[in-house]
C-alpha cells in the first residue's frame, strides 16, 4: 500500500508539474546503463552543410564514442557537395538530417516540410569581413564595392537590407572562400564565418574588420539540425535518439575539444591545420554558450523574431506560422489518457475512503486527529496551489534559489522569456550565470542574511544570449522544499535607467563640445581646491581663451564657429590624462584642472596645449581656419584658498596673454 500510495503521488506530481521530467541527455545516459545496444542498426545520413572541420565536432563526437551506436543508429556524415544545396539532397530523401542556417524558415515557407530539431549555435558565426586597407569602415560603405556573398546568406540580406543597402547596391563576385581574394584585391568584401576565414587574416598579420548582423539588430541561431515531417510521422524513435546522441556529442566535444581535433585529423580532413582547428574551437564555444544555455536550446519567441524580421524586410509573407516547424523534444502528456488513469486512481481513492470511514466510525479518537491532518495538508496545498497559480500569473519575472548555493529551484515563465531560457535546463543551474558583476551577488546575499529583505535594488543582469539589462529586483527569504530560499521578483528598467544616465549626463555636460558645462566644472574643481589644501598637494588650473573667435563667427556664420568649438575641444582632450578636469565656461573660453601637478608639469603641458591648436587648423570643404589660443596659468599656493580665487588670478594671466600678443602662455605672478 505504502508503495502504491508512493507511485500515486509521484504521478500526481509530474502531472501538476512539482517534478520535472527526466531531460533528454539523462534519458539516454540512464537507457545506455540499463540495457545493451541493439544487434540491428538504422543506417542513419547526416548531411553536413561544408566541409569536414570543427562546425560539426558534435556529430564526430556522438559517432566516435558510440552514442549513435548505443541508440541503434549507424550514422554516415555527408560532406556538401559543390553543385546542390545541401538542404534539398534531405528534401529529395538523399539523406535522413541536414545542417542549415536561420534560413531554413524561409524553406519551410515556401512549403517544403521541413522541421527544426535543435539550434546548436546560439548566435551565427555570419559575418562581412574585409581589410582595414580597403577603406571600408562601416556597413554603410560596402554599397558600390565588390562584394563575394555565398549562397544562402540571407541573414547577411537582411541585415544589408536593414541598413537601407539593396542587393543592387553592391557589385556581386563569385564567391571563392578563401580570403586571398580580399588579399590580392579580387574584392573589396566577403561573406565569411567568424570561426573560420579571420585566422587566415590573423596567421598573415593582416589587419580586418568584421562586421556581424548583430550590430544590426539581426540575432540568428546557427548551425540548425534539421530534418522533414515525413521522417518525424514514419520514425519518430529514430529522430528523437539520433537528436539526443548528438547533443550528447555535442556536449563531449566542447568538454573535449583538442580530442576531437585529433579525430578530425586522423578520419576525416587535414584540409585545415591543428591551429586553425583550435581557434574555430574557440569562437565556436562562444556561440555556442554551453556554459549559460542547454545545447540545442530553441526559443519559439526569438524563431517568431526571425520570421518578423524577414516580413519586415519583404522576404517573408505575412501570416506565415511557425506550427509543425519546430520539433517537440518534450511533447505534452496524453490528457485522455492520464484524465482516465485520474479517474481510475479516484474511483479506487473512494472505495479506500468508504472503507477508512468504516473503520474510522469504530475509532473516533484516531479519526479526529486524521481529520485534523486532512484539513492541515489541505491548507498546504491550497497555499502551494495559490502560489504557483500567482507566481504563473504574475506580469514580471519571479525566481526562488537556494540562499547557500545560489541554485535555482524554480521561475515562472516570464522568467523564461526574459532570460531565453527553458525551464527544464535552468533548474539547478546557478544564479550566478546570470549577473553581470559577479560580485553583486555575494554582496546580496550578505544583506539577505543580515537584513533578511532587500528592495528596489538596481543591478545589471544579462540573458542566456549574453544580452545585458537594468533590473529593479526585491528579494525576501522564504522556505521553499524544506532549504533556506530566496524568492525574486525583478522588472526591466533598462530604459528607465538609460534614461536617467542620459539626464545626469546633460545635467553635467556641455551640449555643444560635449565637456563639462560651468555648472559641473565650478562643482568639482571646489571639490578637487578643498582636497589639494587638505592634503598639501599641488594643483593647476588653466584659462584657455581661443583668439579671435568673434571673427570667425562674423566671417563664416556662427554653424561654423560651432564646428570650430567642437574641433578645439576634441584638440584639447586628446592628449589630456583621465583624471584632468576640462570644462567649457562659456562663449570661447576652455578651462582645465590639474590634480597632483605642479608649475613644472603644468607649463609644458599648457605649451603643448598651445602648440597643437596652432598645428591644427580647422579644415571643412574649401574652407581653412588657422586657430591659436591664449592661456593663463596658475598653480595653487596660500594665496588661494577657494576655486574663485583660483580662476580670478589665472584669468588675470590669460588678459596679459592676450595683451602681449595673443597666442602665448603667461603665468600669473610669474
Amino acid at each position: 500500500m505504502i508503495l502504491v500510495g508512493l507511485e500515486t503521488a509521484l504521478f500526481l506530481g509530474m502531472i501538476a508539474g512539482e517534478i520535472p521530467p527526466l531531460r533528454a541527455d539523462h534519458e539516454v545516459a540512464i537507457a545506455n546503463q540499463v540495457s545493451s545496444p541493439p544487434q540491428r542498426l538504422t543506417p542513419i545520413r547526416l548531411q553536413l552543410k561544408w566541409k569536414h572541420q570543427f562546425q560539426f565536432a558534435g556529430y564526430y563526437a556522438a559517432k566516435a564514442k558510440g552514442y549513435y551506436r548505443q541508440a541503434g543508429l549507424d550514422v554516415t556524415l555527408i560532406e556538401a557537395p559543390a553543385d546542390i544545396e545541401p538542404a534539398q539532397l534531405v528534401l529529395q530523401g538523399k539523406a535522413e538530417f541536414g545542417i542549415a542556417n536561420s534560413d531554413v524558415l524561409l524553406l519551410r515557407a515556401k512549403g517544403n516540410p521541413v522541421v527544426v530539431l535543435a539550434a546548436i549555435y546560439q548566435h551565427s558565426p555570419l559575418i562581412f569581413l574585409a581589410l582595414k586597407q580597403s577603406g571600408i569602415n562601416n556597413i554603410h560603405q560596402l554599397a558600390g564595392k565588390r562584394v563575394m556573398l555565398e549562397p544562402h546568406a540571407d541573414e547577411l540580406i537582411a541585415y544589408l537590407k536593414k541598413e537601407g543597402i539593396t542587393t543592387e547596391q553592391i557589385i556581386q563576385s563569385p564567391h571563392t572562400f578563401n580570403t586571398s581574394s580580399l588579399v590580392e584585391g579580387k574584392a573589396d568584401a566577403m561573406s565569411a564565418y567568424s570561426t573560420d576565414e579571420p585566422f587566415f587574416l590573423q596567421q598573415k598579420g593582416i589587419p580586418y574588420l568584421e562586421f556581424s548582423p548583430r550590430a544590426g539588430g539581426i540575432d540568428f541561431y546557427g548551425e540548425t539540425l534539421f530534418t522533414t515531417e515525413k521522417m518525424i510521422h514514419e520514425h519518430p524513435r529514430e529522430v528523437r535518439e539520433f537528436l539526443n546522441a548528438s547533443l550528447l556529442g555535442w556536449q563531449y566535444a566542447l568538454k573535449h575539444p583538442e580530442e576531437i581535433i585529433d579525430l578530425i585529423l586522423r578520419d576525416y580532413s587535414q584540409r585545415h591545420r591543428r591551429d586553425h582547428l583550435l581557434f574555430e574551437a574557440k569562437e565556436s564555444r562562444q556561440l555556442i554558450m554551453p556554459d549559460v544555455v542547454e545545447i540545442g536550446y530553441m526559443n519559439p519567441g526569438r524563431w517568431q523574431a526571425i520570421a518578423d524580421i524577414y516580413r519586415e524586410l519583404g522576404m517573408l509573407k505575412s501570416g506565415f506560422s511557425l506550427t509543425g516547424f519546430l520539433y517537440e523534444r518534450y511533447p505534452a502528456p496524453p490528457w485522455r489518457w492520464i484524465y482516465t488513469v485520474i479517474l481510475s486512481i479516484g474511483g479506487v481513492l473512494f472505495l479506500v475512503s468508504f472503507a477508512a470511514l468504516r473503520f474510522y466510525r469504530l475509532q473516533r479518537s484516531f479519526k479526529k486527529e486524521i481529520q485534523e491532518r486532512k484539513l492541515i495538508e489541505a491548507e498546504l496545498r491550497e497555499v502551494e496551489q495559490r502560489f504557483r497559480l500567482l507566481a504563473e500569473n504574475t506580469p514580471f519575472p519571479v525566481i526562488i534559489s537556494n540562499l547557500a548555493t545560489g541554485e535555482i529551484l524554480y521561475i515562472n515563465h516570464k522568467t523564461a522569456e526574459k532570460f531565453e531560457v527553458s525551464a527544464n535546463f535552468v533548474i539547478g543551474q546557478p544564479t550566478l550565470n546570470f549577473y553581470v558583476n559577479p560580485q553583486d551577488r555575494a554582496q546580496i546575499q550578505q544583506t539577505l542574511e543580515n537584513q533578511g529583505y532587500l528592495e528596489n535594488l538596481e543591478i545589471q543582469l544579462k540573458t542566456a544570449s549574453n544580452k545585458p539589462f537594468w533590473a529593479c529586483v526585491s528579494i525576501s527569504l522564504i522556505q521553499f522544499d524544506g532549504v533556506k530560499a530566496a524568492l525574486t521578483a525583478m522588472m526591466d528598467i533598462t530604459e528607465q535607467y538609460q534614461l536617467k544616465k542620459r539626464l545626469a549626463k546633460l545635467a553635467m555636460t556641455d551640449e555643444l563640445t560635449n565637456l563639462h558645462n560651468r555648472r559641473y566644472f565650478l562643482h568639482q574643481g571646489s571639490i578637487e581646491v578643498k582636497r589639494a589644501l587638505r592634503y598639501r598637494q599641488p594643483l593647476a588650473l588653466l584659462m584657455i581663451d581661443l583668439d579671435h573667435f568673434k571673427k570667425v563667427n562674423d566671417t563664416y556664420g556662427h554653424d561654423i564657429g560651432d564646428q570650430v568649438l567642437k574641433h578645439v575641444a576634441l584638440l584639447l582632450r586628446s592628449i589630456l590624462r583621465e583624471f584632468d578636469i576640462l570644462g567649457r565656461l562659456g562663449g570661447e573660453e576652455f578651462t582645465l584642472l590639474l590634480p597632483n601637478t605642479d608649475q613644472a608639469g603644468a607649463y609644458p603641458l599648457a605649451e603643448r596645449l598651445r602648440s597643437i591648436i596652432e598645428e591644427y587648423p580647422y579644415l571643412a570643404e574649401d574652407i581653412r581656419i588657422p586657430l591659436t589660443v591664449s592661456i593663463g596659468l596658475k598653480v595653487i599656493d596660500a594665496s588661494c584658498q577657494t576655486l574663485d580665487d583660483l580662476i580670478e588670478q589665472a584669468d588675470t594671466a590669460l588678459y596679459q596673454a592676450k595683451g602681449m600678443g595673443r597666442n602665448q602662455v603667461v603665468i600669473a605672478g610669474g
